[in-house]
C-alpha cells in the first residue's frame, strides 16, 4: 500500500490507501484496511439489489456505482476499491463513509441506524427518520446549543456492559440543505462546500467532538406534519418502538443480507427495551429550532 493513512471511525482503526477528508486520525492495531485493487463485476450466488448496484451475501458485498467504481467489502475487515476512470476522491469518500462502512459495521455484528447523534452531558441523543426529515438540521441546532458531535446520517450502535447500548463516534462532517446551512453553519463553526453526490452542502464540523462511545439516553423518530404549529413529542412503546427502529436501520435490506438477520432482530428488540424511543413531530414550516431541541433532550 502506497502512503497509507490511519483513521479511527465508528470505533474502528482503519488503514486506508486514500487520504479521506474529515476522518480523525487513528493508529494500530488495524481492524479494517481500505486498499486499491481488482474487484469483480459480480459475486456469484449473491443477492442483487438497486438495479445491480449492490451484490451481497453473508459476510461479503459488492457496490458498483458508475461514477465511483466498484467496492468489495469482505467480513468487516477488508475494503477493496477499483475506482472508475477519472473518479475523484470525494465521491469515493462519500460512498465509503456511508453505505460502505455501514456494510462493514453490519458484517462486524453492529447495528447501524439512519440517524444523527449528539452527546449531551455524557449521554447520546439520536434523531432518526427518513431522508429529508431534518435529522442533520436538528442535530446541528443541538450542537449550536453546546452539544458534542457524534455522527451525522449514519450512527453505529454497539452493545455495552450490563446490557446497555452505545453510540460510536464517526467523523465530524454534517450535510445540510441550503436553507438550513444559511441558518446554522455560522452558529456551529463549520465550513464546507456543495457535495457532488447528493447536492447537499457538506460541512466540516470544527467544534467539540465526542471521542469515546456514549451511552444512549433517547432515540427520537423525527417526522413533519403541516397541520400543527408547534413541535410535539410522544413515547413510542412496545412493538411499535421495535418497528420504528427496524424501519430506521441504515440500508436495511442490504444489511440483512450481509449480516446475521436473527442477530439484527435480537439487538433491535433489546435496544427498544433499554432505550426511550419518542415520536418527535415538527411543523413543516415556521417553528423554533430551540423548542425542538428542548423536546429531544427532554
Amino acid at each position: 500500500m502506497a502512503s497509507p493513512h490511519g483513521y479511527r471511525i465508528f470505533g474502528l482503526n482503519v488503514l486506508s490507501e486514500w487520504e479521506i477528508p474529515y476522518w480523525p486520525a487513528g493508529g494500530p492495531p488495524w481492524e479494517v484496511r481500505v486498499e486499491r485493487g481488482e474487484v469483480p463485476a459480480e459475486l456469484p450466488g449473491a443477492e442483487v439489489l438497486w438495479d445491480g448496484a449492490f451484490h451481497g451475501m453473508r459476510g461479503r458485498c459488492l457496490l458498483h456505482y458508475p461514477e465511483v467504481g466498484r467496492i468489495l467489502i469482505e467480513h468487516g475487515e477488508r475494503v477493496t476499491v477499483a475506482p472508475a476512470a477519472g473518479a475523484f476522491s470525494a465521491p469515493i469518500a462519500h460512498v465509503l463513509g456511508g453505505t460502505g462502512f455501514a456494510m462493514v459495521l453490519y458484517q462486524r455484528g453492529m447495528l447501524c441506524l439512519h440517524a444523527s447523534a449528539v452527546a449531551w452531558q455524557g449521554r447520546a441523543y439520536l434523531v432518526m427518520g427518513p431522508s429529508g426529515a431534518g435529522k442533520s438540521t436538528t442535530v446541528s441546532a443541538l450542537l449550536a446549543h453546546g452539544g458534542e458531535f457524534i455522527s451525522d446520517d449514519v450512527t453505529a450502535i454497539a452493545p455495552g456492559p450490563a446490557g446497555g447500548f452505545f453510540a460510536t463516534p464517526s467523523f465530524p462532517s454534517v450535510r445540510l440543505l441550503a436553507d438550513s446551512h444559511g441558518e446554522l453553519a455560522g452558529r456551529i463553526g463549520a465550513r464546507g462546500a456543495l457535495d457532488p453526490v447528493d447536492e447537499k452542502i457538506r460541512l466540516h464540523y470544527t467544534g467539540t467532538v465526542a471521542v469515546q462511545p456514549q451511552p444512549i439516553a433517547r432515540i427520537c423518530f423525527l417526522e413533519s406534519d403541516e397541520t400543527i404549529a408547534r413541535p410535539r413529542a410522544e413515547p413510542i412503546l412496545g412493538q411499535e418502538s421495535v418497528g420504528a427502529l427496524q424501519r430506521s436501520l441504515y440500508r436495511r435490506r442490504p444489511g440483512r443480507i450481509v449480516a446475521d438477520p436473527a442477530r439484527l432482530a435480537e439487538m433491535t428488540i433489546a435496544l427498544a427495551l433499554r432505550v426511550e424511543v419518542l415520536r418527535l413531530t415538527r411543523p413543516r414550516h415556521g417553528f423554533a429550532l430551540e423548542e425542538l431541541c428542548a423536546l429531544v433532550l427532554g
